[in-house]
C-alpha cells in the first residue's frame, strides 16, 4: 500500500496492510534468525577465537568434547575443574618457543608469557567465548534455567565474586607464582612531559638521518605526537584522522579587524564504546579550536593545512600556506568564513592523516632510541602526562569529558609511579622552595637520557649475522627455491631473523656503553670526554684489530634499514634545527610544504630543493639559492606567477619581487618563462647559483664569451678547463641527465635550444654554440667496478653487465677480494653478493653490486684500475662445485706478469 498524503500528523493509531504484515510475519518465521549482534571490539574477537581453537586442540588430545563440558562445569561436576586448570597449564608451556638470539647455539627457548595477567586474559576470553556461543544454546533450550547455564569471569572486576569460573580464576596466582611468572605490571606507569615531547619532537626533525621513513610519516608522526599531548587522547582515537573530523575557519580578529585570524577546528571521537548502543548523550566525541602558533612543528593548523594544500584538498584551490594562515581583510560585515573541501574528500572518507597506531608505535621507539633514553617508555605515558596537566588546569568533569573516563578510574590507572609533587616543599613551605628549577629538571621522564648513546649497528656488525648457519641454510634454499610462493616465505624469515638479531644486539650494546660510561663518569666524578664516532662502538673491541675490518670501518657507515627514504631524511635533517625557531612568517612551513610534495610526488632521485638545505637560508641578504629540483617542474610557456605559486618558494618569489620592481620598461615575466618546442620536456637545471645572480645575468644581457671558462649552468668562473671539468663532474652530473634547455641560451634571449640528455651532448653544445673555451672536457664515466671480471661499465651498463654472471650465483663462491687478506667469505646468490660488496668492499648504494672509482683511477686500459682499499688484482675463487670456465687467471702468476712490467 502506497504511503498516504496528508498535509497535517494525524494523531491517530498507525495505518497498516494486512497483507504485508502477513508476508514479513510469514519471512520472519522461515528459518532460524540470528538475533545476535556482536558488541566486542574486532580485536577482541579475534583474541576469543584464537584461544577457542587452542582450547579445541587441547580437547582432542584430553579426549573430551570441547562443548559438553562446559555444561558439566556449570553443573560443577567433580573433578571437571582438572581439565581446566589443565588446559592453563599446557597453554603455559606452549608458550616456550625456540627464537633466534645472539649466543653461539643461534636458537634458545623463550617463554612468551612472563606475566600472570597474560594467563588471567587468556582464561578470562575463553570463558566469555563459551558462555556467548556454547552455553547460550543451552539457555535457549532451557528458558526457565537460563540464570543457571550462565558464566561469567572478569579479570578486572569483582575478583572475590562466586562461581565455578572464579574459582579457577583465584587458583591462576598461586599457580603463576610457583612457575616464576611475575604478579606485577611488567612496566612502570611513567608520565611523559611537555619537554620530554619537546625532545621526542625535534629529535624526529633534527636527527632526522637516524630515523628514515616517508615525509608524510614525519609529518603525520608530528601532528599525532602534538594532539596526544594536548588532551590525552587514547592513541587509537587518533589514528588516520579524517578530513572530515578537521575544519578551517577564517575569523575577524575582535582587536584588530583588520587582521583575519585562521581556526582550526578539530573533532576526537572516542573508542571503547559499545556499538549498537543508541545514545543519549553526546560523550561520544570532543571538539577543540586552535590557532596558529609561531612553530610550525608545534602547531596542528600549521599541519594540517600543509597536509591539505598537498592533496589539494580545499575547495578554492589554495597553493601556499600564506594563503590559508594569513588571509586578507574579511569584508565589512562579515566576521567568519569557513574554508570548505571538495566532496570528494569527504564522501571517500579520505584520511588527513594517515597514520595507523603500529606505525606511530614503531617511529616513537626509534625517536626514543635515537634520542639516547636509558629505558624505553610506552606510548601511553602521553597520556597519562597529559590528564596530569589537564587535572590540574581544569575541573574534573571536563577533564573526564575531554579524555572519555571517570574519576575513579583517574584516581586508579593515572597515577605514576614518579610523583610530580615535591614532598619537601609540601612538608615544609617556603623553607625548601630553593631548588624549583632543578625539581622541574628532574621530574622529566627522559633526563637520563645520552644523545651519544649508539643507535645502530655498524656494517660489519651486520654482516656477522650472514655467517650463522641459520642465515646461510635459508640463503641456500632461496638459491634453489623455483616457486614464488615459497621463496617469498624464506625472505620473510631471513628478514625477521635478520631484525630481531639486529634489535638484540643493539640492546646489548647500549646496555654495556651505558654501563661503561657510568663508571667512567662516576670514577671522574665529571662528564666523561666521549668519543666523536659512538656509533661504531662495538660489543668486541679486539676485533678492530683486523686489517680487513679496519679497512671496512674507515668507510662512510650507512644504515641498511631505511635506505629507501634516506636522502629525504638528510635534506630535512639539514634544516632540522631551524625547526625550533618562532617566527612569524610562513617561510619554514613553506620548506614543510615542499619537503611533503616531493616525497608524496615520489621524487627521490634530488632532495637538493631550494628549500630543503640550509643554504637556501644561509645567505646574508636572506635570500635562497637555486637548485636543480626548481626546473624539474617547470613547464612550456609558464609565467612567473604560475612559477611562483607552483613552487612556492618565498625566498625566491621575494627576490623576482625585487628585480621586477628595479625593471623599468622590461618584462621579467617573460624572462623567466621557459618553453619547451614540439612538446618535449623542459628544465632549466640551474644548480649553485643564487636567483638575483641569474636575474642579473639576464636582465644585464652580460655576455658569457670571454677568454676565462665559465660554468654556464651556475656562472661560476674557474681558472681552467681541468678545474671547471672538474667541478661540473662534482656538481652538475645528475642535472645533465635527461633532456633540458640551455639556461645560456635561454639568458642571452636566443630561441629555446633542448640539449639532450647526457654529459657529452652538453659538452658538445656549448662546445659549438657558446665556445670552446666554456666546454668542459666529458665522457661517459666509466667507473663502476665488477669485482667478478675486473672489468668497469657505465652506470646504465653494469646492471646488464651482471646478469651476465646468472651462472655463477647458482652455486656457492668465494669472495676474491676478501681472499687477499685471508678471509673465506661464503657467498650464496646474487642478493648476498650485492649486500657483502656494499658492507665490505664500498659498494655503491644506489648501484648494488658495483663499486664507484674516483675519476682519477679511471684508466681505459684493461688491467690498469686501482680499488679503493684493496692494491692488488681482485681474482675470483671458485668453492667446489662450480664449472672450471668460471676460473680465473691464477694470483701468483698474476704477480709474475706485473713484476716483469
Amino acid at each position: 500500500m502506497a504511503p498516504k498524503k496528508a498535509n497535517f500528523r494525524l494523531l491517530g493509531p498507525r495505518a497498516f496492510n494486512k497483507q504485508e504484515v502477513q508476508a514479513s510475519l510469514h519471512e520472519s518465521r522461515k528459518g532460524e534468525r540470528d538475533r545476535r549482534y556482536s558488541y566486542l571490539d574486532p580485536l577482541t574477537e579475534k583474541r576469543r577465537d584464537r584461544v577457542w581453537k587452542s582450547w579445541e586442540e587441547f580437547a582432542k588430545c584430553a579426549d573430551i568434547d570441547p562443548e559438553r563440558i562446559w555444561q558439566d562445569l556449570c553443573l560443577n561436576v567433580p573433578n571437571v575443574q582438572d581439565y581446566f586448570c589443565t588446559f592453563l597449564k599446557e597453554y603455559l608451556k606452549a608458550s616456550v618457543v625456540l627464537k633466534p638470539c645472539l649466543g653461539p647455539d643461534e636458537y634458545a627457548f623463550e617463554r612468551t608469557i612472563t606475566s600472570a595477567a597474560t594467563l588471567q586474559d587468556a582464561w578470562c576470553l575463553l570463558v566469555n567465548y563459551a558462555n556467548d556461543h556454547i552455553l547460550l544454546k543451552k539457555r535457549i533450550e532451557d528458558r526457565d534455567q537460563a540464570s543457571f547455564w550462565t558464566l561469567k569471569y572478569s579479570s578486572k572486576k569483582n575478583p572475590e565474586s562466586c562461581g565455578p569460573a572464579y574459582e579457577i580464576g583465584r587458583w591462576i596466582a598461586p599457580f603463576a607464582a610457583e612457575n616464576g611468572l611475575t604478579l606485577k605490571q611488567t612496566f612502570e606507569k611513567a608520565s611523559a612531559s611537555m619537554e620530554d615531547i619537546m625532545t621526542i619532537l625535534y629529535t624526529v626533525w633534527e636527527r632526522a638521518d637516524k630515523i628514515c621513513c616517508t615525509p608524510a610519516d614525519r609529518l603525520s608522526f608530528s601532528a599525532y605526537l602534538v594532539e596526544m599531548g594536548l588532551g590525552g587522547w587514547r592513541p587509537g582515537e587518533l589514528a588516520n584522522k579524517l578530513y572530515r573530523d578537521v575544519k578551517f575557519v577564517w575569523v575577524r580578529d575582535p582587536e584588530n579587524p583588520s587582521l583575519t585570524r585562521t581556526v582550526c577546528w578539530i573533532t576526537v571521537h572516542h573508542n571503547k564504546i559499545k556499538k549498537f548502543k543508541i545514545e543519549r548523550h553526546q560523550r561520544s566525541r570532543v571538539k577543540y579550536a586552535l590557532t596558529v602558533i609561531p612553530s610550525p612543528i608545534l602547531c596542528l593548523t600549521t599541519m594540517f593545512a600543509i597536509r591539505a594544500i598537498t592533496d589539494d584538498a580545499f575547495e578554492r584551490g589554495f597553493k601556499t600556506c600564506r594563503d590559508v594562515l594569513s588571509p586578507e581583510t574579511l569584508p565589512d560585515g562579515i566576521e567568519q568564513v569557513e574554508l570548505s573541501w571538495k566532496r570528494e574528500f569527504i564522501q571517500e572518507e579520505k584520511l588527513i592523516r594517515p597514520m595507523n597506531y603500529q606505525r606511530f608505535r614503531k617511529l616513537w621507539y626509534r625517536a626514543q632510541t635515537v634520542a639516547g633514553c636509558r629505558s624505553l617508555i610506552r606510548p601511553y605515558a602521553l597520556r597519562v602526562g597529559a590528564i596530569g596537566r589537564l587535572d590540574g588546569c581544569l575541573q574534573p568533569a571536563v577533564r573526564n569529558f575531554i579524555v572519555s573516563h571517570t574519576t575513579q578510574m583517574f584516581e586508579q590507572s593515572y597515577q605514576p609511579v614518579r610523583l610530580r609533587a615535591n614532598l619537601a616543599n609540601v612538608a615544609f613551605g617556603e623553607v625548601a622552595k630553593h631548588d624549583e628549577a632543578l625539581w622541574g629538571a628532574i621530574t622529566k621522564t627522559l633526563q637520563s637520557r645520552d644523545p651519544n648513546a649508539p643507535t645502530q649497528l655498524t656494517d660489519l656488525e651486520r654482516e656477522q649475522f650472514e655467517h650463522r648457519q641459520d642465515i646461510t641454510e635459508l640463503r641456500e634454499e632461496l638459491a634453489l627455491e623455483k616457486v614464488q610462493e615459497e621463496k617469498t616465505l624464506l625472505r620473510r624469515r631471513i628478514r625477521y631473523i635478520l631484525e630481531r638479531l639486529e634489535k638484540l644486539l643493539l640492546q646489548e650494546k647500549r646496555r654495556l656503553y651505558f654501563q661503561e660510561v657510568d663508571v667512567s663518569r662516576a670514577e671522574q666524578g665529571s662528564a666523561l670526554p666521549l668519543q666523536e664516532d659512538r656509533q661504531n662502538w662495538t660489543l668486541h673491541p679486539q676485533q678492530s684489530r683486523d686489517v680487513h675490518e679496519t679497512k671496512r670501518n674507515q668507510r662512510k657507515k650507512i644504515p641498511i634499514i631505511g635506505r629507501k627514504y634516506r636522502k629525504s631524511s638528510l635534506s630535512i635533517a639539514k634544516l632540522g634545527s631551524r625547526l625550533k625557531e618562532t617566527q612569524g612568517d610562513f617561510e619554514l612551513a613553506e620548506c614543510l610544504l615542499a619537503y611533503l610534495k616531493e616525497g608524496l610526488e615520489g621524487r627521490n632521485n634530488d632532495w637538493n630543493h631550494p628549500k630543503l638545505t640550509e643554504s637556501a637560508f644561509s645567505d646574508s641578504n636572506g635570500k635562497g639559492r637555486l637548485m636543480d629540483a626548481i626546473g624539474k617542474s617547470i613547464k612550456s610557456s609558464q609565467k612567473l606567477q604560475s612559477l611562483k605559486a607552483k613552487h612556492a618558494n618565498p625566498l625566491f618569489s621575494h627576490i623576482i619581487d625585487e628585480k621586477q620592481e628595479s625593471i623599468h620598461g622590461g618584462n621579467a615575466t617573460a624572462l623567466l618563462s621557459v618553453s619547451s618546442p614540439q612538446g618535449l620536456p623542459c628544465s632549466d637545471r640551474i644548480s649553485d647559483a643564487t636567483a638575483e645572480e641569474i636575474l642579473n645575468q639576464t636582465i644585464g644581457g652580460e655576455s658569457t664569451d670571454n677568454k676565462k671558462p665559465r660554468c654556464l649552468l651556475c656562472l661560476q668562473s674557474f681558472s681552467s678547463t681541468a678545474l671547471l671539468t672538474s667541478h661540473v663532474q662534482r656538481q652538475h652530473m645528475e642535472s645533465l641527465e635527461g633532456q633540458f634547455t640551455c639556461p645560456e641560451c635561454f639568458r642571452n634571449k636566443k630561441e629555446d635550444v633542448v640539449v639532450a640528455g647526457g654529459p657529452t651532448a652538453w659538452s658538445a653544445h656549448v662546445a659549438s654554440v657558446h665556445g670552446r673555451v666554456h666546454a668542459p672536457n666529458l665522457i661517459h664515466p666509466r667507473n663502476a667496478l665488477c669485482l667478478l671480471c675486473n672489468r668497469k661499465f657505465t652506470k646504465r651498463g653494469f646492471n646488464k653487465h651482471l646478469s651476465f654472471h646468472g651462472e655463477l650465483f647458482d652455486q656457492p663462491f668465494a669472495c676474491p677480494i676478501c681472499l687477499h687478506v685471508d678471509i673465506v667469505t661464503r657467498i650464496i646468490g646474487v642478493d648476498q653478493w650485492a649486500f657483502h660488496v656494499y658492507c665490505a668492499h664500498g659498494g655503491d648504494e644506489t648501484l648494488l653490486g658495483s663499486v664507484l672509482l674516483p675519476q682519477m683511477h679511471m684508466d681505459l686500459g684493461d688491467q690498469t684500475w686501482e680499488m679503493k682499499g684493496c692494491k692488488r688484482k681482485a681474482e675470483l675463487h671458485v668453492l667446489p662445485g662450480l664449472a672450471a670456465k668460471e676460473r680465473y687467471t691464477d694470483t701468483h702468476e698474476s704477480k709474475k706478469r706485473k713484476t716483469k712490467d
